[in-house]
């Protein structure tokens, strides 16, 4: 990301990252959903 009034700088945080992996194997659905939108969850029973 870049702006020219402003400097973005993004940061990788262990714990959020194993939180997240977590919740991924944990809600492999949820997590479908949240990255692709409820059409993606009628895509993957198909």
């Amino acid at each position: 990301m870049h702006s020219p009034f402003h400097q973005v700088d993004i940061l990788e945080d262990a714990r959020g990252i194993e939180l997240y992996a977590r919740f991924r194997s944990e809600k492999p659905e949820q997590d479908l959903e949240d990255w692709q939108g409820v059409r993606a969850l009628r895509r993957s029973d198909s």
